[in-house]
């Protein structure tokens, strides 16, 4: 017995590649019990590859033995493979059906690791068919019982799991904080690949954000750790994410030797899927700089590569991008064939975005062959899908498309309404990729004077157009009159009395556009003139703090040094604070800024909100006194009520005392959701009650804590409730404090 035992422990560390050594490992543990045979083997398979085949018979053989011993925690162990084997094999209905049955014999013992362990697998097959909001509650049920036994791995695993789906979702707020939480427990375990895998995390949100100087900081942080642990495939990772930064600054040349650098690591790594991503980033150079035969080649590389590695989006990509070339060089008949197979790949998978590049390239398609009517309705299927995801870039790409084509249908209507949602859209996406933010300023000042210069030209076109017409009216009348003068006279005055009202009704129009747009212009220099100081001073400090520096840089201690930095920093995020703001506000005015809702769970918002905000009252020494009442479920818009959550906390930690308390209440009352911020600070008097969510009128002053604000928060918030139907509250009194209360109708029983 003691013999089978020892050569059971050596079969656990030698390879399993043959059906052959399966059969000799049962043979081997026969003599034990039938609970240790089923151990034996569920311990055994967790020494092979996941993905093979062996895999799974030997989960399938500990299945068939735990049921006849009705052993519950075998069972559910043995479920939960058989779920991962067929997630790898691509067949998630089937992997989610097997967990969900596995937790059903796990949750009657007290196995919590396997459990954790099992709700993370769930949540990974549930993201990988879109069903993302049930994906991160299992995700967050993984958590919760690993902490329980403090497993920080898969905690981390857990976190990172959740921030990746906020990243793909578009929610990069939430992506930040549970990366960061990832990134917390995997300091303390002093995992530095996984720590590196953070890093990069994070510097991927930053690049989105268009904050590149602080994405190229990850990066290099994570480059330098993967490169201390000689990780190859790390390493081309990273340096091609900074190639991309390079590449969207137009520093091609750079962009270039940093994926030559990152392919010659993929290689040495032999990731097909790292190789891949290098080619693909090469390609998109050379398809810059117009190099349209290179750029071909090396994307068919790319999708041999990534076809190798059978991975799905880096194919569906590279079919999207070989098609876009064939355009360019004029082969639609292989641009169609190259999108059909996109299509093809897509649709099963729901991957909503890469259809709509499809239906994108169809239209350019069918705009080259001058059908203009089928191009038109392929860009209808395209701009359907863009503003469901809200992408940014591919809706800019679509507006201006469609400003072109209706242009030239000569639907001058039409092209000019398209032609002002490409200005916004595009001012919008080049202020959120620009390293500086002022830019976004610049734009909105020339934003109406394009437009009108647009829209006069447009405008003139059409006329022309109709005044063509109205010639050759004119022309077909006057030879009817002089066929038939005394009958059609009268028919042909009323005629041309119709078209002389058509136009004076158009010419009414347009000055009604001109009175519109200078109204608008207005509105916005009365509101730059207001915030003019605020914006003009932090600037000036700036400039002051940093000349110091230069000036006196050999004279200044150390503490000095830090302290006018602090001073620096602290300018710079009040800025940056004031412009994002202001960003904000101007969408609104703009109406781009529209409600999307859908069913939300408020008590996780507030909890990831608040998250946000406990190191900041800390420092003033403030209770958060938070009372929530459980599972609280509406329908709304999500970013516009964290919004909303945010600027009432910060506001009220802002003008509390320190050694202060801050009550936060959310609760069902009478049908209808209240959440409530009541501090007790310095409160206000009745004429900043009357005037505080009034734009014309900027509120800024300092906190407690000589906080400088931007006097845009509220009024944003009071906007944002206002767009989803609710209302707000305020109750003050100078001296002892103030109540800010939001209530919401559309509760979900």
């Amino acid at each position: 017995m003691i013999i089978n035992r020892l050569i059971i422990i050596l079969f656990l560390f030698v390879p399993i590649n043959k059906a052959q050594d399966i059969k000799e490992f049962l043979n081997t543990i026969s003599s034990l019990s039938p609970e240790e045979q089923v151990d034996s083997i569920i311990s055994f398979s967790n020494g092979i590859k996941n993905d093979t085949p062996q895999f799974l018979e030997l989960n399938r053989k500990a299945y068939d033995l735990a049921v006849n011993l009705q052993y519950n925690k075998a069972i559910g162990i043995a479920l939960s493979n058989i779920g991962l084997s067929d997630h790898y094999s691509k067949n998630y209905d089937s992997a989610i059906n097997n967990y969900k049955t596995a937790l059903s014999y796990l949750e009657q013992t007290d196995s919590q690791l396997q459990l954790g362990l099992l709700y993370n697998r769930l949540g990974n097959s549930l993201h990988l068919i879109n069903r993302n909001d049930e994906a991160i509650a299992n995700f967050r049920k993984s958590i919760a019982l690993r902490k329980k036994i403090n497993d920080k791995v898969g905690i981390g695993y857990a976190y990172t799991n959740i921030g990746l789906i906020f990243w793909r979702t578009g929610r990069y707020d939430s992506a930040l904080v549970n990366y960061e939480h990832a990134l917390e427990i995997r300091k303390t375990l002093d995992d530095k690949k996984l720590i590196a895998s953070n890093y990069n995390n994070i510097a991927v949100l930053y690049y989105h954000w268009g904050r590149f100087e602080i994405a190229l900081d990850f990066y290099l942080k994570s480059y330098s750790i993967r490169e201390e642990l000689e990780d190859s495939y790390g390493m081309s990772l990273v340096l091609n994410n900074i190639a991309l930064i390079n590449k969207d600054r137009n520093q091609t040349k750079k962009a270039k030797e940093n994926f030559y650098d990152g392919l010659k690591y993929a290689n040495k790594s032999g990731n097909y899927s790292a190789i891949g991503y290098s080619y693909n980033g090469i390609a998109s150079i050379f398809e810059i700089e117009n190099q349209l035969d290179s750029a071909n080649l090396y994307y068919q590389k790319s999708l041999s590569s990534y076809t190798t590695a059978d991975h799905f989006g880096g194919m569906v990509m590279n079919l999207i991008d070989l098609a876009e070339v064939s355009i360019k060089m004029e082969d639609f008949d292989k641009a169609e064939n190259y999108l059909n197979e996109a299509f093809l790949m897509s649709e099963p998978r729901s991957e909503q975005m890469r259809i709509a590049e499809v239906y994108l390239y169809r239209s350019d398609i069918q705009s080259k062959k001058g059908n203009l009517t089928q191009a038109i309705n392929f860009l209808q299927q395209s701009l359907e899908i863009a503003e469901q995801v809200n992408k940014v870039d591919l809706l800019v790409d679509i507006y201006e498309r469609f400003s072109d084509l209706y242009s030239r249908k000569s639907e001058f209507k039409k092209a000019i309404d398209n032609y002002k949602l490409f200005k916004i859209e595009s001012d919008k996406l080049i202020a959120e990729k620009s390293s500086n933010k002022v830019m976004e300023l610049e734009f909105e000042n020339q934003k109406s004077k394009e437009l009108k210069e647009k829209e006069l030209l447009l405008e003139k076109q059409k006329a022309q157009s109709n005044m063509l017409v109205i010639i050759s009216i004119a022309f077909g009348l006057l030879a009817v009159v002089l066929i038939l003068i005394i009958l059609y006279r009268q028919r042909a005055a009323k005629i041309l009395k119709q078209k002389n009202d058509e136009i004076e009704k158009q010419k009414d129009e347009l000055n009604k556009k001109n009175s519109e747009l200078n109204e608008v212009n207005q509105t916005k220099d009365k509101f730059f003139s207001i915030i003019a100081h605020d914006l003009k001073n932090p600037f000036g400090a700036l400039i002051g703090y940093t000349s110091f520096i230069l000036d006196e840089y050999e004279d200044l201690t150390d503490e000095e040094i830090v302290d006018m930095v602090e001073k620096t920093n602290s300018v710079s995020n009040h800025s940056f604070q004031l412009l994002e703001n202001l960003l904000t506000w101007s969408r609104s005015q703009t109406g781009k800024i529209e409600s999307h809702p859908k069913e939300i769970n408020l008590n996780s918002i507030l909890e990831d909100v608040i998250t946000l905000f406990k190191e900041i009252a800390s420092k003033k020494n403030i209770k958060l006194d938070i009372n929530s009442q459980e599972n609280i479920l509406v329908v709304t818009d999500e970013d516009m009520v964290r919004t909303i959550f945010r600027n009432l906390i910060s506001n009220a930690i802002k003008f509390s005392h320190i050694n202060n308390q801050i009550d936060i209440s959310l609760q069902i009352i009478n049908g209808k959701v209240l959440f409530s911020v009541r501090d007790y600070g310095i409160g206000m008097d009745e004429d900043t009650l009357k005037s505080l969510f009034r734009i014309d009128v900027n509120i800024s002053n300092i906190g407690t804590g000589q906080e400088k604000g931007t006097g845009l928060g509220l009024i944003l918030a009071n906007e944002f409730v206002q767009k989803i139907n609710g209302n707000i509250d305020v109750e003050s009194e100078l001296g002892k404090g103030s109540k800010f209360s939001v209530s919401l109708s559309n509760y979900l029983n």
